[in-house]
């Protein structure tokens, strides 16, 4: 009995051997047929990895990583998951390219060398962001999020022929600021390239792009001291330019204090007739914005040459004034203070002209003209205003002192 035990024992260790065999043969065929298999895979996907095709490489990549496999030979799987997650970083960017947002791709071809320094696709990735700094290109790379990574850009190297592409990344990168209200950093671009490449052909684009700029007015005493007051024209421009949109929005105090800076920086300039024209335009509406006191047309006191009129003005009040017509021909002038005149308290004022102080005398064309007598001394002195139909060949006569009203 013992015999026959001991042979069914033996016979099922032999059954048990055998199975475990058959078993260890399976897996190994399965494992090395995996391995092979991956191995095959791998050397398909890593081949297209550095060839940059990461949409064929990430196919095999993906057979690799999706098997199920017994015994991990060559840790394919840890080697494909490392290639495919760079693969979709840069496949994410050259994505965003082939779609037309360029913009977006510069940023994500970044992200991709700034996370992936030692990558094989590196080098590809400059060639990329090279391609996109193609002169017809850099009007669609900039972007607020591409822009504020011109320093990262710089850093690594990756703008190529920065002499001209940089200026034009710079100008395309303030009108992208502009595009989205942020005038004060589009302002900065257009500085930096006038100060940095003024000789450049973009300068010349960001000089009329700076002039613009709705911050440039307020910074105008600023740029009157850098070297971007040197260009050609450009503070007369800008005084000028600024002048018209002050006087366009009724902020008529900014409007002369750029009709007169200009005209003291620029008397002989071929536009000073047209600022001192605007200039006492803009003097006459805010008069009346003030509420100045109306002057009567004076009447005809003499005659002069055929085809002009003279005013004669007299200043007998101790304020320096400023006279201002506005018509047919503009002129701005000033009538020095009378030194013996005093202010009159409105009882005691005369009930003619004093005749003490200096006399002001203008030839101007025949015409309908605004008026404006002003105190350049004292802001509190309420200007007059009137609208003066000035006949050919007359000569016409006014003074004027200061009344006060009792406290």
């Amino acid at each position: 009995m013992s015999t026959i035990t001991s042979i069914l024992k033996n016979r099922a260790i032999i059954a048990s051997l055998i199975v475990i065999f058959l078993l260890a043969v399976v897996v190994t065929g399965f494992s090395f047929f995996q391995y092979f298999a991956d191995s095959n895979n791998y050397e398909k996907g890593h081949q297209a990895y550095l060839q940059a095709d990461c949409k064929t490489a990430i196919g095999h990549f993906e057979k690799i990583i999706n098997s199920s496999r017994l015994i991990n030979f060559g840790q394919y799987p840890q080697r494909a998951q490392l290639e495919k997650d760079e693969c979709l970083v840069f496949q994410n960017a050259a994505d965003l390219e082939s779609t037309g947002n360029p913009s977006s791709a510069l940023v994500a071809y970044l992200d991709f060398i700034t996370k992936n320094g030692n990558s094989p696709l590196v080098e590809t990735t400059r060639i990329r962001i090279a391609g996109l700094f193609q002169i017809e290109k850099i009007p669609q790379i900039a972007s607020e999020a591409s822009c504020t990574q011109t320093g990262a850009l710089l850093e690594r190297n990756l703008i190529p022929n920065q002499e001209t592409s940089l200026p034009l990344f710079y100008f395309a990168c303030g009108q992208a600021y502009e595009k989205i209200n942020q005038p004060k950093f589009a302002s900065a671009m257009y500085q930096w390239i006038l100060i940095s490449y003024p000789e450049n052909p973009a300068s010349f684009l960001a000089e009329t792009a700076l002039l613009e700029n709705q911050l440039t007015c307020q910074e105008s005493e600023t740029l009157s001291q850098s070297v971007i007051a040197n260009r050609t024209d450009f503070m007369s421009k800008l005084y000028y330019g600024c002048g018209q949109k002050y006087e366009g929005n009724t902020d008529y105090a900014n409007a002369r204090k750029m009709y007169e800076t200009f005209l003291a920086a620029f008397p002989e300039h071929s536009l000073a007739m047209e600022v001192e024209s605007a200039l006492a335009r803009t003097i006459v509406a805010q008069a009346k914005a003030l509420g100045a006191e109306e002057i009567s047309q004076p009447e005809s006191s003499g005659s002069t040459t055929s085809g002009v009129v003279q005013v004669i003005i007299q200043n007998d009040s101790p304020d320096r004034m400023r006279i201002t017509f506005s018509g047919p021909s503009s002129q701005v002038e000033e009538l020095e203070a009378c030194s013996t005149c005093t202010s009159y308290e409105i009882e005691q004022a005369p009930l003619f002209c004093p005749e003490l102080g200096p006399v002001g005398q203008y030839t101007l064309p025949p015409g309908v003209y605004d008026i404006v007598v002003e105190s350049i001394s004292d802001d509190a002195v309420t200007p007059w205003v009137g609208n003066w139909n000035l006949v050919d060949g007359n000569e016409y006569h006014r003074c004027f002192f200061i009344t006060t009203e009792l406290k």
